[in-house]
C-alpha cells in the first residue's frame, strides 16, 4: 500500500486479501509504516461534533488563528466540510492539510474562498531563469 491511498483502499485491500496488516511502502520501496484493521476503525469511531470540535478550536482558532467568523466547519459521518473567506489563497491549502490530519476525519471539502491570490505563477519561463 503507498502512502498516499485513503482509508477506504487500505480497508479494500484487507478485506480482499484477509489479512489483519498491510505494510505501507513508499516510491523507493522502503517500508515506511503498517496500517492494521484497528487503524482503519478508529476514525469511524469518533463522534462528529468532538470532530468539529477539535477542527474550530485546535486548527482555525489555535494552530492558525483565522478570525472568528471567517472560515466555518461542520463535520457529517467524518467528512469535514469547510465554508468562508481567507485572506490568501496558501492559506487554503495548510487549513485542508491540518484538518486532514485531525482524527476522525475521512475527507475534508474545501468551499473556501480567498481575497488575495497570493500563489502567482510566471508564465514566461524565461523570466524565471535570468533572476
Amino acid at each position: 500500500m503507498c502512502p498516499e491511498c485513503s482509508l477506504a483502499t487500505a480497508t479494500r485491500m484487507i478485506s480482499e486479501h484477509g489479512v489483519g496488516r498491510l505494510p505501507v511502502i513508499d516510491a523507493s520501496g522502503i517500508l515506511v509504516g503498517v496500517v492494521s484493521r484497528s487503524d482503519l476503525l478508529r476514525p469511524l469511531l469518533r463522534r462528529d461534533e468532538a470532530i468539529q470540535n477539535e477542527v474550530a478550536l485546535e486548527v482555525l482558532n489555535r494552530k492558525l488563528q483565522v478570525a472568528s467568523g471567517n472560515v466555518s466547519a461542520t463535520v457529517q459521518d467524518g467528512v469535514v466540510t469547510l465554508r468562508g473567506s481567507v485572506q490568501k489563497k496558501s492559506n487554503i491549502g495548510v487549513i485542508v492539510t491540518l484538518c486532514r490530519h485531525v482524527e476522525g476525519v475521512i475527507e475534508v471539502k474545501s468551499r473556501l474562498g480567498y481575497k488575495e491570490d497570493d500563489i502567482v505563477k510566471n508564465s514566461n519561463p524565461e523570466q524565471n531563469e535570468k533572476k
